[in-house]
C-alpha cells in the first residue's frame, strides 16, 4: 500500500504549481512501517497548506536529505513564493531550511515551530 500512495505522490509532485503558490508550507512525519527485530521504523512526510489544510506533498523519510530532495523537485518559482515553514522540531527539517541544500527556498523564509509540540 506505502509504495502505491508513493507512486500517487511522485506522480501529483511531477507538476511544481499544481496547487498553487502555498506561502505557509508545514511538515510533519508519521510512522510508516513500524520496526521489527530485521528492519528499522519508516517514516513518510506530508507537505501541507498551512492557510488551507491541502496537502501538498508526500514523501518517504524524515532526514534533511529527505526534505532538501522534496524541495529540489518542487518548481522554483513555487517554493520561492514560501515565506515560513511551520515544523516540529526535529533537527533534519530545521537544518533542511537553513542549509544551503534547501538553497531554493528563500533567504528570509521564517521557520515556525508546530504549536502541539511545544507543549
Amino acid at each position: 500500500m506505502w509504495a502505491q500512495l508513493a507512486s500517487a505522490a511522485e506522480r501529483a509532485a511531477a507538476g511544481g504549481g499544481r496547487v498553487g503558490p502555498v506561502v505557509k508550507l508545514g511538515f510533519d512525519e508519521t510512522v510508516m512501517a513500524s520496526a521489527s527485530r530485521r528492519r528499522r521504523r519508516r517514516f513518510i512526510t506530508a507537505g501541507v497548506d498551512a492557510d488551507t489544510g491541502r496537502v501538498v506533498g508526500v514523501f518517504e523519510g524524515r532526514d534533511a536529505a529527505d526534505l532538501c530532495k522534496w524541495v529540489s523537485q518542487q518548481a522554483r518559482e513555487w517554493v520561492r513564493a514560501v515565506e515560513v515553514v511551520c515544523i516540529d522540531p526535529h533537527e533534519g527539517y530545521r537544518s533542511a531550511i537553513r542549509s544551503r541544500r534547501g538553497d531554493r527556498l528563500r533567504a528570509g523564509t521564517q521557520i515556525a515551530v508546530d504549536p502541539f509540540h511545544i507543549v
